[in-house]
């Protein structure tokens, strides 16, 4: 006769150890590349279609840089390989401030037959001249998308956010450095929750270490918070 509750077999556990830490992260990138592959074949094969709407074709077009990016990065947690070279800020800025803010303000659905594109007013200041750094481009791409995207969310779809980038040092007979600035009209920095902020700027704060580059908190004129980051600066 079977018992009406079942006992638990008692399994011997034991403490997780960095090696077994390791072998898991390891094992879960695996799998994760493979379904990000999957994803990435889906939107390819999607965007090769001629008879969608112009919406979903501009998601598509916005989605594929950002899963190709994460298998980018899934490979190196696997790989531990690093591809340094030198970046030229002033060129790369623009283009990755669009996608931060792209991915934040993507067409809503209609709303009294209207598609709400309510935006973040953003603009970027390069100074029109080479203003490099040395290191891996996507690492620095995932510095400045960070700040971005918390600058856009503490401004939300009314606000403003200034990107601004400029080299000193060079004048004064230092070692010249490229300095980034992201301000918001948001709250302030601590204003907000915690939580993807501060994941945020815990990814921050790891490229900047690699990188060997600083960052300052403050307050901006536009009201809400400025954060600079200071990198030592690679000649073009």
């Amino acid at each position: 006769m079977m018992p009406d509750v079942c006992t638990p077999f008692p399994v011997a556990s034991k403490e997780a150890t960095a090696l077994d830490i390791a072998d898991d992260c390891h094992a879960v990138c695996h799998d994760l590349s493979g379904h990000l592959a999957t994803i990435a074949l889906v939107l390819r094969s999607l965007g090769a279609r001629e008879d969608l709407p112009a919406a979903v074709s501009e998601r598509l077009a916005r989605l594929l840089p950002e899963v190709s990016d994460a298998a980018e990065l899934v490979r190196r947690v696997t790989t531990h390989a690093r591809r340094v070279a030198v970046v030229d800020l002033a060129q790369a800025l623009p283009g990755w401030v669009a996608r931060a803010r792209g991915m934040h303000h993507l067409p809503g659905p209609p709303q009294d037959g209207r598609t709400d594109r309510r935006s973040t007013d953003v603009r970027v200041h390069t100074g029109g001249h080479p203003v490099c750094v040395r290191g891996d481009a996507l690492e620095v791409a995932r510095l400045v998308t960070n700040l971005v995207d918390n600058a856009l969310r503490a401004a939300g779809p009314q606000g403003r956010v200034v990107v601004g980038l400029r080299l000193i040092g060079a004048a004064e007979g230092g070692p010249p450095r490229a300095v980034l600035t992201v301000e918001d009209s948001g709250p302030g920095f601590g204003s907000a929750p915690a939580g993807v902020a501060s994941l945020g700027l815990h990814v921050v704060r790891a490229v900047l270490d690699e990188l060997r580059g600083t960052m300052a908190v403050g307050r901006s004129a536009l009201g809400g918070a400025c954060i600079e980051v200071t990198l030592p600066a690679a000649a073009p």
